[in-house]
């Protein structure tokens, strides 16, 4: 934010500064109570590997900080922001965790520490003590990389190993690595804040800045917020922002369901569209769904997951397995009446571009397939 606008939100709201940035702040974390105490069993049970999944902006990152700052405090934690793409990468980052440059120096000198001898070197040092290895973004590592971390699980005899990413992460691994999938002993979902959780948010990020309550925000319309969010906790941040440059903008010092907001993407990029899926409260979430849709539309989903920009039916085509078609031309009558249903369920955006139209996933959709 720029010195202007943070002067703006002082004046106008009574801030220090902005409540709705982008900024991890595991100290106010709010909700997912049963998610929390679901890992901690995990850990204190001492399982030996869990993995979080979730969609963007669901509050993966800031849940792990949240557990390595008030939960865990107590424990050897190594928290790597993101995987090693190098497995190799993976005996400095462990033997440096270790702190003990003495041995460490003597091992490099003979170069006898390896991914095949790390496990070794790790029981060594860890002995009757225990370490927890938590990594984010585990959708992003290499299947080299996640090998050898299922190894490495295996035969650190006293080391847990907690993996967060996006749902993508769990069907790579029921389809690339099976073996690493059936070790699994603790998988935790993340979906969405319910309503009071949501209004508990906005009320602790205005708090911080120094403001009181939910002022400006009225009740009503903090409801409203939740229900065109369905509750995910960045798409909140997201419109709560919005709803502050407007009402900057136009000198309003209270924010109501009157004020209209100019920002596009408000309606178009809303996590929820009339999507019951999305609620915690249901049995299901937005991948169960995906899960359970014909394969047909859970490939034009993959695809599109790619292409932010959106693409024609034929461009889509293009990019398919046609085996299951008698021809192109079938395909693209096919994938046409597909998508005109996915955009009757809310689950596309059709927009014309050019001479042409093209369709891109809504945002409850790319939520929850974006991929790395």
């Amino acid at each position: 934010m720029n010195i202007m606008k943070k002067h703006e939100d002082v004046i106008l709201f009574g801030w220090n500064e902005n409540p709705f940035t982008f900024k991890i702040l595991p100290d106010i974390f709010i909700g997912y109570e049963n998610e929390i105490q679901s890992i901690l069993s995990g850990i204190k049970g001492n399982s030996k590997v869990t993995i979080i999944l979730g969609p963007t902006g669901s509050g993966k990152t800031t849940l792990l900080k949240h557990l390595i700052k008030n939960k865990l405090s107590s424990k050897n934690i190594l928290y790597l922001p993101k995987p090693p793409r190098d497995p190799a990468d993976l005996v400095n980052i462990l033997m440096n965790f270790t702190k003990n440059s003495i041995f460490r120096k003597l091992l490099s000198r003979k170069k006898d520490v390896n991914l095949y001898n790390i496990a070794d070197y790790m029981n060594s040092k860890i002995k009757n003590g225990h370490v927890l290895l938590v990594i984010d973004e585990a959708n992003e590592s290499t299947t080299e990389t996640m090998e050898w971390l299922r190894t490495l699980s295996d035969q650190i005899t006293n080391m847990t190993l907690v993996m967060a990413g996006l749902p993508v992460l769990e069907n790579k691994m029921k389809s690339e690595l099976e073996t690493f999938y059936r070790r699994i002993d603790n998988s935790v979902k993340l979906t969405n804040l319910n309503q009071m959780e949501t209004r508990e948010l906005i009320k602790r990020r205005i708090e911080r800045a120094g403001g009181e309550g939910l002022k400006p925000f009225t009740p009503r319309m903090v409801d409203m917020i939740y229900e065109k969010t369905g509750g995910f906790p960045r798409e909140i941040l997201r419109m709560c922002n919005s709803y502050v440059n407007e009402a900057i903008k136009k000198n309003i010092t209270m924010i109501d369901v009157d004020l209209k907001s100019d920002i596009e993407d408000v309606k178009e990029h809303s996590v929820v569209r009339n999507a019951p899926a999305f609620r915690r409260q249901e049995s299901k979430t937005v991948y169960d769904s995906i899960e359970e849709m014909p394969q047909k539309q859970k490939d034009i989903i993959d695809i599109l997951s790619s292409h932010i920009k959106g693409l024609t039916p034929t461009e889509i085509v293009s990019k398919m397995n046609l085996k299951s078609y008698k021809n192109r031309d079938n395909a693209i009558r096919s994938v046409n009446n597909i998508l005109r249903r996915m955009g009757d369920e809310g689950s596309v955006i059709r927009e014309r571009r050019g001479k042409a139209y093209k369709y891109s996933l809504s945002g409850k959709l790319r939520t929850a397939t974006v991929k790395s």
